[in-house]
């Protein structure tokens, strides 16, 4: 939802808008108990840590301090301060880690708890990354996430087949947000990770499908400067692979010890029996590789 601006409501009569500012028509002045001014948020769902803008106007004296607060059960808080300019309008930015109503004041009124009730609904939901799905045997399928607020928050994975979800793991993300856990699901099957991070957040989604990984012997190599045979030079932030058939521009999935990437094949070779694959630098240092080894990719 955009910000609506309000250069267009100077010149309304502030009844006419059914708004209620304090310091208007006689009623009590900043240092009395105040009703709540008229503002704006530019979203009403963000994500956990995320900042909301909060604008609004008010007729008080320019330079008037606007005090912003957020509600929720258990109490209010100011989340953030402002100052009016010369034409009334004020704006600022909260940092939220928790859903509630967001209300202003002027600085000095003293209705901060009953004020709070009255403003615009903002909520906020977890925050899942890192999301992948790597199999270990056959039939048995490694998923891994991380997720913020990192505080214990509660997961559940649903499996997806034929049309049908089913429950199949649940628990408690480490203290670091971490998520890991062990399935059997086989390829084509859809997982659903919901994570719920407590009672003043809204609960996050991440959906992916199982994909049919296959080992494959790898290296990587750091030509930097040299010309790549599917054209261009490798650089230290070129994130690609070498291989000796897919064509290029192949987009190649890659998992190395819970790690995965996306990378084109932008090279030939490697020309070593036993090694399929060779990693760009910059790939390597993203999946943690170095040396030779094993990973797992797709196609």
């Amino acid at each position: 939802m955009q910000i609506q601006r309000y250069a267009s409501m100077a010149a309304v009569p502030f009844a006419a808008l059914g708004l209620s500012v304090p310091g208007l028509g006689g009623g009590a002045g900043p240092d009395q108990t105040a009703s709540t001014l008229p503002l704006r948020v530019n979203s009403r769902l963000i994500d956990y840590g995320s900042s909301v803008r909060v604008t609004g106007l008010t007729r008080l004296a320019r330079g008037t301090k606007v005090v912003v607060s957020l509600g929720r059960t258990g109490g209010t808080g100011i989340v953030a301060r402002a100052k009016a300019d010369s034409h009334g309008r004020w704006s600022t930015t909260a940092r939220l880690s928790e859903s509630g109503r967001i209300s202003a004041i002027s600085a000095g009124s003293r209705s901060t708890a009953s004020a709070a009730a009255s403003g615009p609904q903002v909520r906020v939901r977890t925050v899942i990354s890192g999301v992948a799905a790597a199999p270990l045997k056959a039939g048995r399928t490694t998923l891994t996430a991380h997720v913020r607020p990192s505080r214990g928050s509660v997961w559940t994975v649903k499996l997806g087949r034929h049309g049908r979800w089913t429950q199949v793991k649940s628990g408690h993300s480490s203290r670091t947000g971490a998520i890991k856990t062990r399935l059997s699901a086989r390829r084509g099957d859809r997982l659903r990770l919901t994570v719920s991070g407590g009672a003043r957040l809204e609960p996050a989604t991440a959906r992916l499908s199982v994909r049919r990984f296959r080992p494959a012997g790898a290296s990587w190599y750091g030509l930097y400067g040299d010309p790549v045979a599917c054209g261009g030079v490798l650089r230290r932030n070129t994130v690609g692979v070498a291989h000796k058939t897919l064509p290029c521009g192949t987009k190649v999935t890659i998992s190395y010890h819970g790690r995965t990437i996306v990378a084109k094949v932008i090279d030939r070779g490697p020309y070593i029996a036993g090694r399929e694959f060779d990693l760009t630098g910059a790939a390597a240092r993203a999946l943690h590789f170095d040396g030779v080894g094993t990973i797992w990719v797709t196609p």
